[in-house]
């Protein structure tokens, strides 16, 4: 992978880093692939209305990641993540559909480690930011 990773290969990048790490991958996503499952908020009629899909969905005993991942920083993925936190129907949805509790749903970005590198601070309603390049995947910022 010469030159800059985009976002499906930052996606298969984390998803083998998850997997070695003893994260099931549920659900991912990535353009192009229509591989991704929406998740409907809870109680929801509406066929895709109000829908989300994770770019990764990753469970491990009882936690559960969330994760959107882009080639670079966006701030349309952090304000996605908010908008998910604070709706406890999709809440309740995304918990139902990773088996595990809500409370232990976290959020997070994942982009090419670079950019990673440049953000600063974990933005509010992120709990973290892994950043991925050939050579792996870390965890740059916030907790899992």
């Amino acid at each position: 992978m010469e030159g800059r990773l985009t976002e499906e290969h930052v996606t298969r990048l984390i998803m083998a880093w998850l997997s070695g790490q003893g994260w099931q991958i549920l659900h991912y996503d990535y353009p192009g692939s229509g591989t991704g499952k929406p998740i409907r908020p809870t109680g929801s009629k509406a066929k895709n209305a109000g829908s989300v899909t994770a770019d990764i969905l990753a469970a491990r005993a009882s936690r559960a990641l969330w994760f959107e991942d882009k080639d670079r920083y966006d701030l349309g993925d952090v304000r996605k993540c908010q908008a998910i936190r604070s709706d406890p129907m999709l809440l309740a949805a995304i918990a139902a559909a990773a088996n595990v509790p809500v409370n232990h749903l976290a959020f997070g970005l994942g982009m090419p480690l670079d950019s990673a590198l440049l953000v600063p601070d974990v933005p509010e309603g992120i709990d973290f930011i892994v950043g991925a390049s050939a050579e792996g995947c870390h965890a740059v910022r916030g907790a899992m």
